[in-house]
């Protein structure tokens, strides 16, 4: 049988260019104008979260109430045009009443989980691929039947293509290993870290690099009823406790907050606290404290990121609350910016800023988004980047990104640009409006973004042949790539390639043993862009 290949007239470029609005960062160039990225009228969208994405966007998520009433997604490319026609809803089988917790996965997309009362009760997940894509259907995945409130769940990926989640929605601490298909590693039923019949909250997660975790949560066994401590267990990649049963005392005084990261050898960085200063430790994989350092941040809004290497970094606000400090460490326990002080981000002693502060990292620089008020309102954001030294790049107190007359502003978002001269987007929740808006900061601290009518030429992926049941294609970046097949009235037949494959030429054995002769689409898609050939059989 003879195969031929011929191009479709509808060129992939088509398909980036079906948005819903015109709107373009460098449009918003002053403090007064901000891009709406979910602003419907009477809805409340609120809670976002902004990562980066693929190709240089943004994948942006929140809560949506009546009469929607769910978790939504959209994407904004990296000049500030929706990829997406429209938000997605996350899981639209599903209907979610709490926002969803998301982290990046290891693949260029995302995980998200979220929390359903009533019928089907439980906490349930969803992947989005670097495409956009629900990767587990309409409905997500149910993690378990256990309903269990953000602020007592936590999320990490597992190192190795999955993800673990824990959650305290009953007294114990139970902890759920899913991998890249959404199938349970463990038991179904999740591990049981922690079963003393005293209760135990808010559990944070993070894994060991060996498909392990490293669980920590607040426990008020005695003698700590009153307060509580912090605790902590080790899993193996088969989810069998290393350490003594129901965990080991970490901190001895009731943790206002806990966060984990992955110290690079097998064992984890902790940062806790129970008032001002905070406590910063690593920990071997046996439960050795190897160091510890109390003051490393303050109060219990405080961040630890992620940074190269064997550095990670700490942002927080004064317990004064008119500074916004950052700090960078290494995994031995030494500090690099003005001692343990600190770099100041910002400082406006006439004002005030308390919690609404958020922190990212891109090598080379650290990136924080800030808040600042007076006695009320009008409120202030403003974003800050610092080189590898420590030292401020956007002024002595940052760039001023927006203000609010009559409105708080809200769970502030800051995605570092991904090249190395370093933007950034910034995307925030104006409190009283519940509407989530956006606006982008240029390398040089101007305010507004790239000109889309001067963009390179953008290159796609192409199908170059298909010849003995092979096809053959070039993609231009890594990522994941997925072939469909499709009739000649659209109508999908099956997925022949769905992985993540590096830069360069490849092929995908196709099996027409099942088709009748006649006209195809196979539709090659990639982050890049899409080409829909058609092919004879």
């Amino acid at each position: 049988m003879r195969f031929k290949i011929f191009l479709s007239l509808i060129p992939a470029l088509v398909l980036t260019l079906t948005g819903t609005t015109h709107a373009w960062w460098f449009e918003y160039d002053t403090i007064e104008e901000n891009m709406p990225v979910a602003a419907d009228s009477g809805v409340y969208q609120g809670y976002p979260v902004a990562l980066p994405f693929i190709n240089g966007s943004t994948i942006i998520l929140y809560h949506e109430g009546q009469p929607l009433c769910g978790n939504y997604y959209q994407i904004i490319d990296k000049y500030g045009q929706p990829v997406l026609t429209e938000p997605q809803n996350l899981m639209p089988q599903t209907t979610t009443g709490q926002y969803a917790l998301v982290i990046p996965d290891e693949y260029g997309g995302v995980f998200a989980t979220a929390a359903k009362l009533g019928s089907d009760e439980g906490i349930w997940a969803q992947q989005i691929d670097s495409l956009g894509n629900r990767m587990w259907g309409d409905a997500g995945i149910r993690v378990c039947d256990e309903q269990s409130g953000g602020v007592s769940m936590g999320i990490s990926t597992d190192g190795t293509g999955g993800f673990l989640i824990t959650h305290s929605a009953s007294v114990d601490i139970h902890v759920f290993r899913i991998d890249g298909s959404g199938q349970h590693i463990w038991s179904e039923d999740g591990v049981i870290v922690c079963d003393n019949p005293d209760q135990q909250s808010n559990p944070r997660i993070t894994h060991d690099g060996s498909g392990g975790a490293y669980v920590s949560w607040r426990d008020y066994r005695s003698p700590f009823g009153n307060y509580g401590s912090l605790w902590m267990q080790h899993l193996d990649s088969e989810g069998n406790e290393l350490w003594q049963n129901n965990g080991i005392l970490i901190h001895n005084t009731g943790p206002w907050f806990h966060q984990l990261i992955p110290d690079e050898a097998g064992g984890v960085i902790a940062q806790t606290g129970s008032g001002i200063g905070n406590t910063v430790r690593r920990i071997d994989p046996a439960g050795h404290i190897l160091w510890s350092y109390y003051g490393a941040s303050y109060r219990p809004e405080a961040k630890i990121i992620r940074g190269e290497p064997g550095f990670f970094y700490l942002g927080w606000s004064s317990y004064d609350e008119y500074t916004i400090y950052a700090q960078k460490m290494d995994m031995q326990g030494n500090f690099y910016w003005n001692g343990q002080t600190g770099a100041v981000m910002g400082t406006f002693r006439d004002y005030h800023t308390y919690s609404r502060h958020n922190f990212a990292y891109r090598h080379p620089h650290f990136y924080g988004v800030f808040e600042f008020y007076d006695s009320w309102l009008p409120d202030y954001l403003f974003a800050q980047r610092l080189d590898s030294l420590g030292n401020r790049m956007w002024g002595e107190s940052g760039v001023m990104v927006a203000y609010e007359d009559d409105e708080y502003i809200n769970y502030p978002n800051i995605v570092p640009d991904p090249d190395e001269d370093g933007g950034a987007v910034i995307v925030y929740e104006s409190y009283w409006g519940h509407d989530i808006f956006g606006k982008h900061v240029n390398a040089n601290g101007s305010l507004g973004g790239p000109d889309p009518r001067k963009r390179p030429a953008e290159l796609h992926p192409v199908i170059t042949g298909v010849s003995d049941n092979l096809i053959s294609y070039s993609i231009i970046e890594a990522g994941f790539v997925r072939i469909e097949l499709y009739n000649l009235l659209g109508r999908y037949i099956k997925t022949i390639e769905n992985t993540y494959l590096p830069t360069g030429k490849h092929t995908t054995q196709i099996d027409p043993s099942e088709l009748v002769s006649g006209i195809y689409f196979l539709k090659l898609e990639t982050h890049t862009g899409s080409m829909l050939p058609r092919w004879w059989w």
